[in-house]
């Protein structure tokens, strides 16, 4: 995951074919906890995905889990 604070938008990484839909909502987790909430808004390339930032923070490192 990377992180662009000004923009607040995170940049997500999925495997080959995984990639989720515009609009799905993931949570965000660092170390096992959730830290914020985030919205995939596009766009994408190859298996990198951009999400918007809905609640909480992120940070490089972290996890997102589906809802």
């Amino acid at each position: 995951m990377a992180f662009n604070a000004v923009g607040q938008f995170v940049v997500l990484s999925f495997p080959p074919g995984q990639l989720p839909s515009i609009g799905q909502m993931f949570s965000v987790y660092h170390n096992g906890l959730k830290v914020g909430e985030v919205k995939i808004s596009g766009p994408q390339s190859e298996n990198n995905i951009v999400a918007d930032v809905i609640e909480g923070h992120a940070a490089v490192g972290d996890k997102a889990r589906m809802q």
